[in-house]
């Protein structure tokens, strides 16, 4: 047995995942639930923990916890949500952290605190490393930079993850996807998900979830990247530009000039060349005598 963890946000995007992986790490794991229902959401082993993460007297609850997890939040579902919307979702990352900083220091403990990489600037095409980041928050995310550096300012023994952007799968947990005789999820080759091994981990998961990716050299059936490969021979090569602005407006003039001079695409490559292609690539491979 690890000990025991305190866990704010069990039931959310990341404590859902969190709460089963650190119960089976060994940790004994209470979680923060602010409505009795809510415990029904909780994996089995996982103790529920009624209060609410607002009220100063959650601090009771961590009590003989020697690890406190705040992955609790509030955001707003719609994508152009009115600022108004940010509201208990910033005072989840205030006064919560504060709230839960009390406790670890209660009772002398570590924090785990999920952040988010939005509070960076826009590196633009540069990947962002320890080196040329730069911290620029949206007036959204605002209130998380105070809740990492009240974490900083209490000295408590503690750890920051900024995470980046997330996917799940949910879906399967609901009907009809859950029940289903076989779902089918095609998805790119993507490096969070390319090849024999993501097929294997999610079915692994869901014997009924069929992973289908699309083939490896297919990007011509997108009308996306046809024009983004335009893009690339055409305003991209060379790569001499003195700086992002002269970048940005070379690309939005060729975009208004292409406009204008854009014809359909004709594709060759019919239905009966592709039955041609599979039937030669069945054929045996003849050997050199």
């Amino acid at each position: 047995m690890q000990g025991q963890a305190f866990l704010a946000g069990g039931t959310g995007v990341v404590g859902r995942h969190l709460a089963p992986a650190l119960r089976d790490h060994g940790w004994h794991v209470r979680a923060l639930i602010n409505q009795e229902t809510a415990a029904e959401a909780l994996p089995e082993g996982v103790e529920p923990a009624l209060g609410d993460l607002l009220d100063p007297s959650v601090s009771d609850l961590a009590a003989g916890c020697e690890l406190i997890v705040h992955a609790a939040s509030a955001i707003p579902k719609q994508r152009d949500a009115p600022p108004e919307a940010w509201e208990l979702n910033d005072r989840t990352r205030r006064e919560g952290t504060r709230h839960l900083i009390r406790a670890a220091q209660a009772n002398e403990v570590r924090f785990l605190l999920q952040s988010v990489t939005m509070l960076y600037a826009d590196g633009g095409t540069a990947w962002i490393d320890a080196g040329s980041a730069r911290i620029d928050p949206a007036p959204n995310v605002e209130s998380m930079l105070d809740a990492e550096q009240m974490l900083f300012e209490s000295r408590v023994p503690s750890l920051i993850l900024r995470q980046g952007l997330l996917f799940g799968d949910k879906f399967m947990t609901v009907e009809p996807y859950r029940n289903a005789q076989r779902v089918f999820v095609i998805v790119d080759n993507g490096s969070a998900h390319r090849g024999k091994a993501s097929i294997k981990r999610v079915q692994g998961r869901y014997k009924n979830l069929i992973l289908i990716h699309t083939p490896v050299h297919a990007s011509w059936l997108n009308q996306a990247v046809i024009y983004f490969s335009i893009v690339q021979r055409k305003v991209l090569t060379p790569n001499d530009f003195t700086n992002l602005d002269t970048l940005e407006q070379q690309l939005l003039a060729f975009g208004r000039r292409y406009e204008q001079i854009a014809t359909p695409f004709e594709w060759k490559f019919t239905r009966t060349d592709l039955d041609r292609l599979a039937q030669r690539l069945e054929l045996p491979t003849p050997r050199a005598a």
